[in-house]
């Protein structure tokens, strides 16, 4: 799939998940799917990153 497909389907409304960037028509958000990438490799987040 295409980069510019796969940003399509981010969305940001105020009204859902506080207004945090969210796959379209989910409540899932783009932190959430971080994290599980994250975990799932055994990494972990710097202290920086873990206070966006």
């Amino acid at each position: 799939m295409k980069e510019e497909n796969l940003l399509n389907r981010i969305t940001v409304n105020p009204e859902v998940m506080v207004g945090k960037p969210t796959i379209r028509g989910l409540r899932i958000t783009v932190e959430q799917i971080y994290d599980y990438q994250i975990e799932i490799s055994g990494g972990c987040r710097s202290r920086q990153e873990s206070r966006m």
